[in-house]
């Protein structure tokens, strides 16, 4: 699968990955939802606040579904870390591959890449 399979196959999704579900709330389509994850601007905040007593992706993911964006959909670009946590949730979900293995396979590996 290559890396425009995935992203379309990711905003078709039935199951919607945890980003998608923020942006369904504001009434936005999978789409659209994957476009704002992507370039910033689905609203959400830096990062999560405080020390979360929280280990692995199931607590990240579950944590990141109780997030309300801090700011509309759209209305400003907004660097966060809970984006790439909500795409990584969507390439593994998609791929069926863990995200390190996804991303050495399709990304790193093509471009003779040994680290990042």
């Amino acid at each position: 699968m290559n890396d425009l399979s995935l992203l379309r196959a990711a905003a078709f999704k039935t199951e919607l990955a945890a980003s998608q579900r923020l942006m369904a709330r504001a009434g936005l389509s999978e789409l659209e939802a994957l476009t704002r994850t992507l370039t910033h601007s689905a609203g959400l905040r830096p990062d999560f606040d405080g020390p979360l007593a929280w280990q692995g992706r199931a607590e990240a993911v579950r944590h990141l579904v109780a997030e309300r964006p801090v700011a509309p959909p759209g209305q400003r670009t907004l660097y966060s870390d809970l984006n790439f946590i909500a795409l990584g949730e969507i390439v593994q979900r998609v791929s069926g591959e863990p995200l390190a293995r996804y991303a050495q396979r399709h990304i790193l590996a093509p471009l003779d890449m040994h680290d990042s």
